[in-house]
């Protein structure tokens, strides 16, 4: 399985999308049970997750030329 292949693309969306709406159900959750400063630090938490995980897909996945892939290993 390559990396930037549209499957592994829609695998990482669904993923993400997957953790948003977690991070959004708990703090409701949180916020019926525990009260606004409990769901505004499970949202805090969440999103900090969510924004780093997002960095990684991206990153991981972005389009590079086979010229570009070559380069940065000969400078290794």
């Amino acid at each position: 399985m390559f990396a930037r292949d549209p499957a592994t693309r829609r695998l990482a969306a669904r993923i993400l999308t997957a953790q948003a709406a977690t991070t959004i159900v708990i703090a409701a959750l949180c916020l019926v049970f525990a009260g606004r400063t409990q769901a505004l630090s499970a949202l805090a938490g969440g999103g900090i997750g969510l924004v780093a995980n997002a960095y990684m897909s991206f990153s991981a996945l972005r389009p590079i030329s086979v010229r570009g892939f070559f380069r940065r290993r000969a400078y290794r």
